[in-house]
C-alpha cells in the first residue's frame, strides 16, 4: 500500500513538470480520492469494531447486573410475604411496598438505560455522519454525469467514448 502511494506521488511529481495545470487538477483529484477513502476507512473500522463487538458486550454486562437487581426489587421475599399475609393491614403495606420499589426502580432504570442507549446510538450515528455525505457526493456526481451524457447527441456520445478510451490508454502508458 505504501509502495502504491509512493509510486503515485512520483508520477504526480513527473506530471507536475510535464502537464499543464488544467489537465493536472483532475489527475490530482483522481490520485487523492483513494487516499481520502483510505482515511475514511481508518476512521470507520474502529467504529464498526466498537459497534459490533464492544457495545453488545457492554449491553450484556449491564443486563446481567440489572436483571437480578430487578428481580430482587420486584419479587417480594418469602418471609416478608408471609408476615404481610398474617397481618390485618397487609393490603396497605403491600401497596406501600410496591410504591417504594417503583420509586427505587424508576431512577435505577433511568440511570442504567439512558447511558446504555447513548452508547448504542452514538456509534450508529457517527458512521452515518461520515457515510451519508460521501454517498450524496457520489450520487450527485453520477447524476450530473448522467444528465450530461443524456444531453449529448449520439455522435457526441460516441466521440466522448473514443476520447475516454484514448485518455485511459494515455494514463495506462504513464503507469498510473
Amino acid at each position: 500500500m505504501r509502495l502504491l502511494v509512493l509510486v503515485r506521488l512520483l508520477v504526480l511529481v513527473r506530471l507536475l513538470v510535464l502537464v499543464r495545470p488544467l489537465v493536472l487538477v483532475p489527475l490530482l483529484v483522481r490520485l487523492l480520492v483513494p487516499l481520502l477513502v483510505l482515511v475514511r476507512l481508518l476512521v470507520l473500522v474502529p467504529l464498526l469494531v466498537r459497534l459490533l463487538v464492544l457495545v453488545p458486550l457492554l449491553v450484556l454486562v449491564r443486563l446481567l447486573v440489572l436483571v437480578p437487581l430487578l428481580v430482587r426489587l420486584l419479587v417480594p421475599s418469602a418471609g416478608a410475604s408471609a408476615g404481610a399475609g398474617a397481618s390485618a393491614g397487609a393490603g396497605a403495606s403491600a401497596g406501600a411496598s410496591v410504591l417504594v420499589r417503583l420509586l427505587v426502580l424508576v431512577p435505577l432504570l433511568v440511570l442504567v438505560l439512558v447511558p446504555l442507549l447513548v452508547r448504542l446510538l452514538v456509534p450508529l450515528l457517527v458512521p452515518l455522519l461520515v457515510l451519508v455525505p460521501l454517498l450524496v457526493l457520489v450520487l450527485m456526481r453520477l447524476l450530473r454525469r448522467l444528465m450530461w451524457v443524456m444531453s449529448l447527441t449520439r455522435f457526441e456520445q460516441e466521440t466522448e467514448l473514443v476520447c475516454c478510451s484514448v485518455r485511459l490508454r494515455r494514463v495506462s502508458a504513464w503507469g498510473l
